[in-house]
């Protein structure tokens, strides 16, 4: 832009008197420096955006960081859950194998009481029928 600007000048200079060269060269010299400045904000500027998103991808690398270990709390979490539902589910089918052995034992158990009261009745009568004839 200050090559364009500068160009624009020459040829314009080429046409002027000496005092118009001079005010000319004036006025070149202010726009030169003006430029310059302008130059000089942007640039600073650009290296404020560079600082910015420098410390951009820091807090993204901090915050990926943290969510890396967050996600390795939480799957080592979900596994003890995942290993403490399976103690639970193995203790309760072993709960479960023994309830249902033990409901078997019960039932075999009033089985036999029902068969020993069964025959102590047909003795009782035959007891009873015995004291009965005498």
């Amino acid at each position: 832009e200050i090559q364009q600007v500068c160009s624009e000048y020459v040829e314009r200079l080429q046409a002027l008197s000496d005092r118009e060269l001079a005010r000319v060269k004036k006025e070149c010299s202010a726009r030169i420096k003006q430029l310059e400045q302008t130059l000089t904000e942007k640039e600073r500027a650009v290296q404020d955006q560079l600082v910015d998103l420098e410390q951009s991808k820091s807090n993204v690398s901090q915050i990926e960081r943290s969510v890396e270990t967050k996600e390795a709390l939480l799957k080592a979490r979900l596994d003890e859950v995942e290993a403490e539902r399976q103690r639970v589910s193995a203790e309760h089918d072993q709960i479960s194998s023994r309830t249902a052995a033990e409901r078997e034992k019960l039932k075999a158990e009033r089985e036999e009481i029902s068969k020993q009261r069964q025959a102590l009745a047909v003795d009782i009568k035959a007891a009873e029928d015995k004291l009965s004839s005498i």
